[in-house]
């Protein structure tokens, strides 16, 4: 039981990273769009910022579902015969 929770700890902890990392390099980065950006070229970043949102939504519709379903039509696969 407790190697479960301390996995889950540790996976919780290397996804929530990858979150705060991406963000720490975005603002090291707004120095940058500051400086080398035109107008013109904030409103690409805004147009393709738009079409990302849509096409993530798309792309992941059900997505999540999906794993839920996969997970409990694989079964244990683990050998032991207990379901906990």
């Amino acid at each position: 039981m407790f190697r479960r929770i301390r996995e889950l700890s540790k996976n919780i902890t290397v996804y929530g990273l990858g979150d705060v990392a991406v963000s720490i390099v975005n603002f090291f980065l707004l120095s940058v769009y500051v400086t080398y950006f035109s107008a013109a070229d904030y409103g690409a970043i805004g147009i393709l910022g738009g079409i990302e949102v849509v096409a993530k939504i798309v792309f992941r519709f059900g997505l999540d579902g999906s794993f839920m379903r996969f997970f409990y039509d694989a079964g244990d696969h683990s050998g032991s015969s207990s379901s906990c």
